[in-house]
């Protein structure tokens, strides 16, 4: 790297610092800057959203598999995390990690069959285990309320509140953030 890119680099640090700073109090004051519920429901599906596209970067972005089948481990686990509450009567504390489990175990499965291949052959390997899944959901309608989806879903009490919602969703993004860059940057990434 030559002097002109380092200097470059240095000169455009307090830039780069004082944008992440607006961008995290942005972040922080938003649910009272915007108190609408609506908006603020929003915005937890936006962080949400952001936790499955760093999963999707680091499988993409680093790895160059492209995986067509991502949505999989998300409903997944959303859906393992619903029927042990829903189902079984298990409290959020337990389902959570019950349902990690449940959808690490069908990633193993998946993943010994999907990485025989390669390329395309990997896309389509994983898009057509997505859609096996899919269908095989949406016909169980007696156990995941099929296309209907899962209905009554307790909220933990101390996720009623919007604001609080936005907070965890915050904090979850933002760790996942952390750890994924960790990971990238330690000698296994």
């Amino acid at each position: 790297m030559n002097t002109q890119a380092v200097r470059s680099r240095v000169e455009r640090l307090p830039l780069v610092r004082l944008s992440w700073g607006v961008a995290a109090a942005t972040l922080a004051a938003y649910p009272f800057l915007i108190p609408s519920s609506y908006y603020i429901s929003l915005a937890i599906d936006v962080l949400i959203m952001g936790i499955y596209a760093l999963s999707f970067d680091l499988l993409l972005g680093f790895t160059g598999l492209l995986s067509l089948g991502h949505t999989l481990f998300f409903g997944l686990g959303a859906y393992a995390v619903g029927l042990l509450m829903v189902k079984a009567g298990l409290g959020v504390a337990a389902a959570l990690p019950l349902a990690v489990v449940a959808a690490l175990l069908v990633a193993v499965l998946f993943g010994v069959l999907s990485l025989r291949v390669s390329g395309v052959y990997f896309a389509m390997v994983t898009l057509a285990f997505s859609e096996l899944t899919r269908l095989a959901v949406e016909k169980m309608s007696w156990l995941t309320g099929g296309a209907d989806g899962l209905a009554g879903l307790p909220t933990p009490a101390w996720l009623g509140d919007r604001t609080v919602f936005y907070y965890v969703a915050l904090a979850l993004l933002v760790s996942t953030y952390l750890l994924l860059r960790r990971l990238v940057a330690s000698p296994v990434g």
